[in-house]
């Protein structure tokens, strides 16, 4: 089932089930929609993002990764590398109370804030996702490893757009 969550402009939401998983349903309900769409990373979006035919009429929407499946892979390491996973933790801490201090401000508000002290602590947090993988004791395949490879993978759909390409 493929969920879509309309906005302020389209406020209405679509729930498409599918006899399988691909990328075609995804693909054909949005190849239109040219602003940012938020999904997990799944594979299946990357017709979507990344076209192989680029139609000048129609350019793709713009990435926006979801840091709550980003911070899932982290809290599942807790366990294994309790020191590091706490550090990754603690700057989504910081994240989320700026979200939550924010919530009902302006829109302009909002960017400001982000711009001014969400972005450099997701700045921060990929910089420790390449420290974390240059440690020669965390392992690639560890769940640590694996959680700091899926958020360097999606840097670019996770991070905030900085100042001047809102």
């Amino acid at each position: 089932m493929y969920v879509y969550i309309g906005g302020a402009d389209r406020p209405y939401n679509v729930f498409e089930v599918q006899p399988n998983q691909t990328a075609a349903p995804i693909y054909e309900f949005l190849k239109w929609y040219s602003k940012r769409v938020q999904c997990d990373a799944h594979g299946n979006y990357n017709a979507l993002f990344a076209p192989k035919i680029l139609d000048p009429e129609n350019p793709p929407p713009e990435e926006v990764g979801c840091n709550a499946h980003c911070r899932r892979g982290f809290v599942e390491a807790e366990n294994d590398e309790p020191d590091w996973v706490k550090r990754f933790l603690n700057l989504y801490k910081e994240l989320y109370k700026i979200e939550a201090e924010i919530k009902e401000s302006p829109i302009g508000d909002k960017y400001e804030r982000r711009q001014a002290e969400s972005v450099p602590l997701l700045e921060a947090f990929f910089d420790l996702c390449r420290q974390c993988q240059s440690d020669p004791m965390i392992l690639p395949k560890s769940r640590l490893g694996q959680a700091c490879a899926y958020a360097l993978n999606n840097e670019a759909a996770i991070s905030l757009p900085k100042v001047g390409s809102q």
